[in-house]
């Protein structure tokens, strides 16, 4: 399986860090998943980090995760 990832703009920045995002696609261009990934810049914390994965149900078990 072949993906194409799409970075996205998440306008949920605040003081305590960032997230970015990523859409996931297939070779049609209909979407497979997205990845969130939340970087924490909280007192001196900046080693931190939250990801967040989600693969679209119909398209679970067929390695979109994995890639």
């Amino acid at each position: 399986m072949s993906l194409n990832l799409t970075p996205l703009t998440d306008p949920s920045g605040g003081p305590d860090g960032r997230r970015l995002a990523w859409l996931a696609s297939d070779t049609d261009g209909n979407p497979v998943g997205s990845a969130f990934l939340r970087l924490i810049d909280r007192d001196g914390q900046r080693h931190l980090a939250q990801l967040a994965l989600q693969v679209h149900p119909a398209e679970r078990r067929r390695g979109a995760g994995t890639r």
